[in-house]
């Protein structure tokens, strides 16, 4: 062998160890869509097993089957494999369940199917049950830049989906830090399901002000482990007076 042919093998041999689909057709792949997650709990983050997964499709390229069930194991992963007719974008919904815990749908969920192997979609990791990130800052309506420091919140829902605390009780009760805020639910409110949690807002400031109710406030559960805080500001108290 000349030191040209040497030199040639050797740089194809230094492409095929950097890319492991190198000269390899398993690489290639019919198309198919495959997506994966996980299911923790939500205040410890340890994950939960015997989840039931329903991924299904609702739009986009055609599959040989529309939907594919999963269960999450130990380490609360779970994944599905659905082979599809080409490849291309792929709309999904995906069916959390677990009895007496809670049931929800996340619908919308973009993903591409594809001919090459192990490429696939991997998802947030998602609590099994869900919660609501929310905080209130109170301010006195009388004094936009004032906060509510040390007033009694009460949340009553009216309406919307059903939640739960953790404490038994039927009644959120907390009380404004030195910012005026207050996080609701903290770790004690999980819903059985997503959507809107419907409620008023019952404030009782120290005396002599009279309590005040902020009405028809909503609350998006999440299914997102550590989801971002949304700060709500309400104003509350009497309004200034005119001139």
């Amino acid at each position: 062998m000349n030191a040209r042919a040497l030199i040639a093998g050797l740089s194809l041999a230094g492409v095929a160890a950097c890319n492991p689909c190198f000269g390899v057709s398993a690489c290639a792949d019919a198309p198919h869509v495959a997506i994966e997650g996980t299911i923790v709990e939500q205040f410890t983050g340890q994950p939960t097993s015997g989840v039931r997964i329903d991924v299904i499709r609702t739009g986009g390229v055609e599959l040989e089957a529309d939907s594919a069930t999963a269960m999450s194991g130990s380490d609360g992963r779970w994944q599905v494999r659905l082979p599809a007719r080409d490849a291309g974008e792929i709309t999904l919904d995906v069916n959390v369940h677990l009895p007496s815990v809670a049931t929800y749908r996340v619908s919308g969920i973009h993903a591409n199917a594809t001919r090459l192997s192990g490429d696939g979609l991997v998802l947030p990791t998602w609590v099994v049950d869900p919660y609501f990130a929310f905080a209130a800052e109170l301010f006195y309506r009388s004094a936009p830049d004032t906060r509510v420091e040390g007033a009694t919140v009460e949340f009553h829902r009216t309406g919307g989906i059903d939640y739960y605390l953790g404490n038994g009780a039927q009644v959120f009760v907390g009380t404004t830090d030195a910012a005026g805020r207050l996080g609701l639910f903290g770790v004690l409110g999980h819903s059985t399901t997503l959507g809107d949690l419907i409620g008023d807002l019952v404030v009782r400031f120290p005396t002599p002000i009279a309590p005040d109710t902020i009405r028809g406030l909503h609350l998006g559960a999440t299914q997102l482990l550590h989801a971002e805080t949304q700060i709500i500001r309400l104003g509350v108290g009497p309004a200034a007076r005119g001139p």
